[in-house]
């Protein structure tokens, strides 16, 4: 069994056929690393629904979704907390394009500027103040499984992990700031496809990214890992059971946990949306290798050992 997947980085060809949707790359973009003139949370509406709710859910989804995490870190160092977002623009046509995204994401009717525009916030606990936003890019996109989360690694840099819903909508993106503690200026350091994801710092070892990857409909749980959040190692797969799980995760700067649920294939088939309990993951912090993974299961326990950090 392949137990590695790699990263997806975007080729030429790939940022063509965007170009021609026209995006550009984030470094190019207008609202690159621009203070916004206020808060605006992205607006949507996901699967419509022949019903009286309209959609499967909708509304605003600034810091949608559970999966999502940490949106907001506190450095003790520098006395600042800092809080990432998916913002968007005043335009009322980009936020009716995104709430239309639901229903036609996969034939790119929707996309555009202005409707997700993952934003990043500091509070200064000396002075008691909260900034602006600061605009990171436009993901040419509504859609707020495309919400951005970050990290903050030892020496006070923050990371901004911006995924991708799926294949189908825009590129993924990791940023970095250019200095220790200072949310207003980013570099893009890689272009790839990830969703759902949730970094974490790990003492002497760097940052771990806990993250979902497509395979067709099959949802892996994986994980990819940096000493220096610069250079990335190939993803790992770490889980998969039927057709697959989301997953919550948390960490205490030693170690990481995480619970994750399942898409049974029977359930799935007969369109019953019911999921069973939850099955765990425990990540120790050891010098042992990783062992027996992809974990693809046909039986929930309490605890899977998965890997050692280092």
């Amino acid at each position: 069994m392949e137990t590695n997947l790699k990263w997806r980085p975007l080729g030429s060809d790939a940022w063509q056929a965007w170009s021609r949707e026209g995006m550009v790359v984030p470094e190019e973009q207008a609202v690159f690393c621009q203070t916004a003139d206020g808060y605006r949370s992205v607006w949507h509406g996901q699967t419509p629904q022949d019903d009286d709710y309209a959609y499967k859910y909708s509304g605003a989804l600034g810091t949608y979704c559970a999966k999502h995490r940490p949106q907001v870190v506190y450095c003790a160092e520098a006395r600042k907390t800092f809080w990432v977002y998916g913002g968007t623009s005043g335009d009322d046509h980009a936020r009716d394009m995104s709430i239309a995204t639901g229903r036609h994401m996969a034939q790119r009717k929707f996309f555009g500027p202005g409707q997700l525009l993952p934003s990043i916030v500091c509070v200064d606990h000396d002075t008691k103040q909260i900034s602006a936003p600061v605009v990171l890019f436009d993901k040419w996109c509504g859609d707020p499984h495309d919400n951005p989360v970050l990290t903050v690694d030892a020496d006070g840099f923050i990371f901004v992990f911006v995924p991708s819903h799926g294949p189908w909508t825009t590129p993924s993106f990791i940023l970095r700031s250019r200095q220790p503690y200072d949310h207003t200026a980013f570099d893009v350091i890689e272009t790839t496809l990830f969703a759902y994801p949730q970094p974490w710092p790990i003492k002497g070892t760097g940052l771990v990214l806990l993250h979902t990857q497509y395979d067709e409909a099959r949802r892996w749980l994986c994980v990819a890992s940096s000493t220096d959040g610069m250079t990335w190692a190939e993803p790992r797969r770490l889980a998969h059971i039927e057709r697959g799980q989301y997953m919550v995760s948390t960490g205490d700067g030693e170690h990481l946990y995480g619970a994750f649920n399942m898409h049974p294939l029977a359930v799935w088939a007969s369109g019953d949306c019911r999921q069973p309990g939850p099955g765990f993951l425990h990540f120790a912090d050891t010098d042992g290798n990783v062992h027996n993974l992809p974990h693809e299961l046909t039986e929930q326990r309490p605890w899977y050992p998965l890997a050692g950090f280092r």
